[in-house]
């Protein structure tokens, strides 16, 4: 019974290894895409949401798909989380309309220590 623990363990660590070079080489598409369209440089709101789309697969990562976890790791609201994922197009459930998330002027969405980002 310990190798299968064992066993099972393994296929975790492979599984969310997997996950992040997944999220890694989006990353690098990404900024090779935004290259090869002529735009140069990504700018800095493109860097940051580039960012905030590896940060939030990574927490999904490592709390094997729980959204409340994930948002306990990266320190957000679930609501904010929620907002976050459906903006960028992350995960396969359908969101629950007017989540709640703190949305400033201008479309910047609120962090829980009160800060904007977008």
């Amino acid at each position: 019974m310990r190798n299968a623990d064992q066993l099972i363990a393994i296929k975790e660590l492979v599984h969310a290894l997997l996950e992040e070079v997944e999220s890694l080489a989006e990353a690098q598409d990404h900024s090779a895409a935004l290259a090869e369209a002529g735009e140069g440089e990504p700018s800095f709101y493109q860097m940051i949401e580039a960012y905030e789309k590896y940060l939030i697969r990574r927490a999904l990562a490592k709390a094997r798909g729980r959204k409340a976890g994930a948002a306990r790791l990266l320190g957000l609201k679930p609501t904010t989380l929620h907002y976050k994922m459906k903006v960028y197009g992350i995960g396969g459930g359908a969101e629950p309309d007017g989540c709640g998330a703190g949305v400033a002027a201008g479309g910047r969405v609120e962090t829980r220590a009160g800060g904007a980002v977008g």
